[in-house]
């Protein structure tokens, strides 16, 4: 987005949300950050991570952890736990750990970080509401 498409949607009251994983590469991580922090200037700027939970004790879980552990530090953060599937290699691999839960009306499977603010359902009964209720 430009300055001007930023400032008006800013004046207009939308929400950005800016979608970034610690699994993304590391120019795309400092570019969609560099967005979240842009649009500040102008409107609310929600950062949306899609979480994972990582395995500690494998190298590449604990380098992704890491990068995680240091997304969460920002403000305006909605906590979007990764639907995968078992066969992924990030979960053959034991990069990541999933669990199966149901969603709506089907049994997924999902890789939670922090079982407090994950969620699966319908979207009316969710406590984060998408960026419309967050903290500072």
């Amino acid at each position: 987005m430009t300055d001007e498409q930023m400032k008006k949607a800013g004046e207009i009251g939308i929400i950005l949300n800016t979608s970034i994983s610690p699994l993304d590469f590391g120019n795309e991580i400092a570019e969609r950050l560099k967005e979240y922090e842009r649009y500040k200037k102008y409107g609310i700027s929600v950062l949306r991570i899609v979480s994972c939970k990582f395995n500690p004790r494998n190298k590449n879980g604990k380098d992704y952890q890491n990068v995680q552990e240091t997304l969460f530090k920002n403000k305006n953060i909605i906590d979007n736990p990764m639907r995968i599937s078992p066969s992924h290699p990030l979960v053959t691999d034991g990069i990541i750990f999933i669990e199966k839960r149901k969603d709506l009306n089907r049994e997924i499977y999902i890789s939670v970080a922090n079982p407090k603010t994950s969620y699966t359902g319908h979207c009316s009964k969710c406590p984060e509401l998408c960026g419309l209720i967050y903290g500072d």
